[in-house]
């Protein structure tokens, strides 16, 4: 079975907003004709929050077919007697140990501090938000209002502000003797995700037979949390695709991925 994932925000969803009719169609569709796949450093709360137009209006029969995968796959939701259920799930705390994980903790308050030493951002509440397989650190935190992000989000664009952060994380990790343990990548367009050694977003693929994978997503470069993802699907898959936003995505499945399926199954 040939399936499609997809990144959230940025790909399906503009970052933290709510998918648009447009598009829950056009993934509605898709389930007709094969499995898509949800993967995203979010927990289970922000895809219910962002996407649940998606699964109201899907059609009974093919709800089987949308499976959902919060913070990189290390959680997985599916569909079963009439709402989503958690079926796997594992613990960083549980991986790295309590007393590691607590270093990390104190590392992260550190950068968070010496940031505010040295940048001007809004700053909110819930900067440090454990996911139980990932961490998020956003630092203007979580809690920030739309008219807050876009704010940090241009000073991010001028000042490399979640680089530096991390370049300040590489370097306390190193000293706490967490580097070989602990990784990193830009997470959405206003924090940084943190994750045991391995648990980025290729572990969803843990799950699935890559070699049956397409993936979309908009963070491919660089820190990007798609990257390591799509260089995988890339070279052991059916295809990976970039894409800047959801208008993007919409092209790519009506473009790329319709036409390829059609060719896959008539093959």
């Amino acid at each position: 079975m040939k399936f499609v994932l997809f990144d959230m925000d940025g790909t399906l969803t503009e970052p933290r907003k709510k998918i648009s009719t447009k598009m829950a169609r056009e993934l509605i569709n898709l389930t007709k004709i094969t499995n898509v796949y949800i993967v995203t450093g979010s927990g289970y709360d922000y895809i219910e929050e962002q996407c649940s137009r998606l699964w109201d209006s899907i059609d009974a029969t093919n709800t089987g077919n949308l499976i959902l995968m919060p913070c990189n796959g290390t959680l997985v939701y599916k569909w079963m007697s009439g709402s989503y259920k958690k079926v796997y799930d594992i613990s960083m705390r549980s991986e790295i140990t309590v007393k590691k994980y607590e270093q990390l903790v104190r590392t992260l308050i550190r950068v968070q501090s010496n940031a505010l030493n040295h940048f001007k951002f809004p700053l909110t509440g819930n900067f440090i938000s454990y996911r139980g397989s990932m961490i998020n650190y956003c630092p203007i935190g979580r809690d920030a209002s739309n008219h807050e992000r876009e704010k940090f989000k241009k000073l991010d664009k001028q000042f490399s502000i979640r680089k530096k952060l991390i370049n300040n994380i590489d370097i306390l990790m190193k000293q706490a003797e967490l580097d070989g343990v602990i990784t990193r990548a830009l997470g959405g367009s206003t924090s940084i995700d943190i994750y045991p050694k391995g648990w980025d977003k290729t572990y969803a693929l843990k799950h699935l037979q890559v070699e049956n994978c397409y993936f979309i997503g908009d963070k491919c470069i660089d820190d990007g949390n798609d990257r390591q993802i799509y260089e995988k699907v890339k070279e052991l898959g059916l295809g990976s695709f970039i894409v800047n936003n959801p208008q993007d995505t919409i092209k790519v499945i009506k473009n790329n991925i319709i036409p390829k399926l059609g060719e896959v199954q008539n093959g």
